[in-house]
């Protein structure tokens, strides 16, 4: 695939446009954690009125997209920064090392501070045991710990304190492998890039024992994210659907992204443990990043609402399972109503996120990790 000239890249898919996205994508994981299966919720009422209780399921399950969604995300903002070093993606091993480096330190830092915020929590004030339970006890316990507070221990297929924590091994492994996946897209062009990462999920099939942190799910997304910032595909795709930037032709063109959006769920719902499901889930990202830029981020009380979550898209991720399984799972389900349970759900990871960030500017955290960043 040919480059485009930089002069198409002056204004594109944006920062606002990214937190726009993951607020979606924290809402699809919210809803998909708390009614994915009625193993979720056994012991409790839930009243799925006025829908089949089957139809929330079935929406909850395939709201897993949300990972995709993240995966793609990152891989698009991965690519352009590097795109800044060279628009030929012929950075030096040293230039690598250092994106990485200082991605990972953005990561990690988030990570690490709620991690052993959680543990000490639940150590000392909570106590509820689920650090036995999960860790074990003695050395073995310390060394699972520490392997989690890494990031992978899903990658060496060792317990998670919280199961959703899995997610921090892939996003390591999608910095690590994004210099090289650049220079196979620069060398081989993304059309073969994009096929080898489906050739990826058919010769390493996961299995109980051998997961690779869901990796050979998601490389697609992935690939397809970094194909789409160097190509700038949203924006072309929107240049060429509204041309004359006429509300009826971005309300169409939205319209039938999201038709799209729900055909490809269908399909797979359908696909699930075939070579279908990585290429739904990362034609979903993409169309859904479009429909964000084509004409949902153009409404401004939604783009606010959705920036300012996706801006604390990081901290409720890392804390809303403790309230759905473990700190007050009683309470979240005592609502009954689908809808009520949600919005109980949503309001308490929120206002943990913004405490949490509160909390890191008191101590002046953030100055530590952009220090870190920074050397």
């Amino acid at each position: 695939m040919g480059k485009l000239v930089d002069s198409k890249y002056e204004e594109g898919f944006s920062k606002n446009d990214t937190q726009i996205v993951k607020g979606i994508a924290i809402i699809f994981m919210l809803f998909h954690h708390l009614f994915r299966d009625p193993k979720r919720y056994t012991g409790y009422i839930v009243d799925c009125t006025p829908f089949p209780e089957p139809a929330i399921n079935w929406v909850a399950a395939s709201f897993k997209i949300c990972v995709a969604m993240f995966t793609f995300l990152s891989a698009y903002g991965i690519t352009l920064n590097y795109r800044k070093l060279s628009a030929e993606y012929r950075f030096s091993g040293k230039d690598a090392t250092r994106q990485s480096t200082r991605r990972l330190v953005s990561l990690l830092g988030g990570y690490e501070f709620l991690f052993w915020l959680i543990i000490l929590l639940d150590l000392f004030v909570i106590k509820s045991g689920r650090f036995v339970k999960i860790y074990g006890t003695g050395l073995r316990s310390v060394m699972n710990c520490l392997i989690d507070a890494a990031g992978l221990a899903k990658l060496v297929s060792l317990p998670n304190f919280l199961g959703t924590y899995w997610y921090m091994s892939l996003a390591i492994i999608l910095i690590v492998l994004m210099p090289l996946l650049l220079k196979l897209y620069r060398s081989l062009g993304g059309a073969v890039v994009l096929f080898g990462s489906l050739l990826f999920y058919v010769l390493f099939p996961m299995t109980r024992d051998h997961q690779y942190a869901f990796l050979p799910n998601y490389l697609f997304s992935m690939v397809l994210g970094m194909v789409s910032a160097d190509q700038n595909l949203i924006v072309l795709m929107d240049q060429k659907l509204c041309r004359q930037n006429r509300l009826f032709c971005r309300i169409l063109s939205c319209s039938g992204g999201v038709l799209l959006v729900l055909g490809f769920l269908l399909l797979r719902q359908k696909g699930k443990d075939t070579f279908l499901m990585p290429i739904c889930d990362g034609l979903i990202a993409f169309l859904l990043c479009f429909v964000v830029y084509a004409g949902l981020g153009r409404i401004p009380v939604l783009k606010k609402v959705l920036e300012i979550l996706g801006k604390y898209s990081m901290n409720i991720f890392l804390v809303h399972e403790l309230f759905r399984i473990i700190w007050c799972r009683d309470f979240i389900y005592s609502f009954q109503k689908w809808w009520l349970i949600f919005l109980v759900l949503f309001a308490v990871s929120f206002a943990a996120a913004v405490l949490i960030e509160l909390l890191k500017k008191l101590l002046r955290y953030d100055r530590f990790v952009n220090w870190l960043r920074r050397s």
